[in-house]
C-alpha cells in the first residue's frame, strides 16, 4: 500500500513532520476500513509526534479524532483522557478546543453524567463562539447543551436554547431539522406549564409537519397529545391519540417511533380491561417491526413485553387472549 510504503520511508529518514501529516492519512483510510483500534493507535502517534514540535492545534485535533474512535469502540476512560488533554492544549477559539469541549460533553452524556454533559456543551458552546461557529454546528451544541439540562432539570434556559437551535437550523436551510428541534422545545414548555406557549407552538408546528409531510413530527405531536391525556385521566382521548401516532409512524417509516406508540397502545387497552387488543397491538408490532428491521430486533423488542403481559395476566388468561385475538383472525394460535 502507497502510504504504508510512505511512512516506512518516513520512519527510515528520521522526518517527524512527513511521518505525522502519514499517519493521519492512514488512520483515515483505517477508519473507513473500520478497523478502529489501529486508526486510534495511528492518531495517537501523531499526535505525540506534533506536541514534540510543539503543533497544540494538530495535537489536539489528532486527540479529538482518537477520543472519538475511543468512544466508538467502549473505551471510555481512554475517550476521556485524550479529549481532557485536547480541551487543556488547544488555544482558546480554535477548532479543535469546540471539539473537545463536544466530545467531553458526549462522553458525560454517555456515563449520564448530566451536570457535567451540560457544563461540557457551554463551554463548547462559547469556544464556539470565539472561534466563529455558526449556523448547522452551533444549532447542535445548543440543542445537546438543552438536552444534557433536561435530563436533570427543568429550567427556562432549555426552552431558550432550543429556540435558538430551530432558529439556526432555518437559517441553515434544514427546517425537518428545525421542526425536530421544536418538538424538543414543546416538551420544555410542558414540563414548565408555559401552557398559552406551549398550544401556540403546536399548532404551528402541527401545520408546517402537515403542509410539509413529516410523519415524524406529527407522530412526536401525538404522542405528547397522549401523554397530556394520560396524565390527566382521559384514556379514550388518550388512546386516539396513540393510534394517530403509530399510524404516522407507519406511513413515515419510523421504527422507533412506531414501537413507542405500539407500547402505548397497548398499555392503554390493558388499562381498560381490553386484554385481547393489548395482546394484539404487541403481536402486530413485531410482526411489522420483523418486516421493517428484522426478526432478532422484532424479537428483542417485543418478546419481553409479551411475556410481562403472561406475568401479570397468569397462563391462562394469557393465553385465553391470544386464541381469541387469533380466533378473530380465523387464524390457529
Amino acid at each position: 500500500m502507497e502510504l504504508e510504503r510512505e511512512i516506512t520511508e518516513a520512519r527510515a529518514a528520521g522526518d517527524r513532520d512527513r511521518l505525522a501529516e502519514l499517519l493521519v492519512g492512514r488512520a483515515d483510510e483505517q477508519v473507513r476500513a473500520r478497523h478502529l483500534d489501529d486508526a486510534r493507535r495511528l492518531l495517537d502517534e501523531a499526535a505525540g509526534l506534533h506536541g514534540d514540535a510543539g503543533r497544540r492545534v494538530d495535537e489536539a485535533r489528532c486527540l479529538c479524532f482518537s477520543a472519538e474512535l475511543c468512544r466508538a469502540t467502549g473505551k471510555l476512560e481512554l475517550a476521556e483522557s485524550r479529549a481532557g488533554r485536547a480541551e487543556r492544549i488547544a488555544p482558546p477559539g480554535s477548532a479543535p478546543s469546540v471539539s473537545a469541549a463536544a466530545e467531553l460533553g458526549e462522553l458525560a452524556l454517555m456515563r449520564q453524567r448530566f451536570d457535567d454533559a451540560a457544563d461540557a456543551f457551554a463551554r463548547a458552546l462559547q469556544a464556539g463562539s470565539a472561534a466563529g461557529l455558526v449556523g448547522a454546528a452551533e444549532a447542535a451544541l445548543a440543542r445537546k447543551r438543552a438536552q444534557a439540562l433536561a435530563a436533570h432539570t427543568t429550567c427556562a434556559e432549555i426552552v431558550d436554547l432550543l429556540a435558538r437551535a430551530a432558529a439556526l437550523y432555518r437559517d441553515a436551510q434544514m427546517p425537518a431539522e428545525a421542526r425536530k428541534t421544536r418538538v424538543e422545545q414543546a416538551t420544555a414548555l410542558e414540563a414548565l406549564g408555559r401552557a398559552t406557549e406551549l398550544a401556540e407552538l403546536e399548532n404551528d408546528l402541527r401545520a408546517e409537519a402537515e403542509a410539509a409531510g413529516d410523519d415524524s413530527v406529527l407522530d412526536d405531536l401525538a404522542l405528547l397529545d397522549a401523554d397530556r391525556h394520560i396524565t390527566a385521566g382521559a384514556t379514550d382521548e388518550a388512546l386516539d391519540d396513540a393510534e394517530r401516532a403509530r399510524r404516522h409512524a407507519l406511513e413515515g417509516v419510523h421504527p422507533v417511533a412506531y414501537v413507542s406508540a405500539a407500547i402505548a397502545i397497548a398499555e392503554l387497552c390493558e388499562a381498560r380491561g381490553d386484554r385481547v387488543r393489548a395482546y394484539e397491538v404487541l403481536a402486530v408490532g413485531w410482526a411489522t417491526l420483523g418486516d421493517l428491521l428484522g426478526e432478532a430486533a422484532a424479537k428483542a423488542t417485543f418478546a419481553p413485553r409479551l411475556e410481562a403481559q403472561r406475568e401479570r395476566w397468569g397462563d391462562d388468561a394469557f393465553a385465553a387472549a391470544r386464541d381469541a385475538y387469533y380466533a378473530q383472525r380465523g387464524q390457529p394460535a
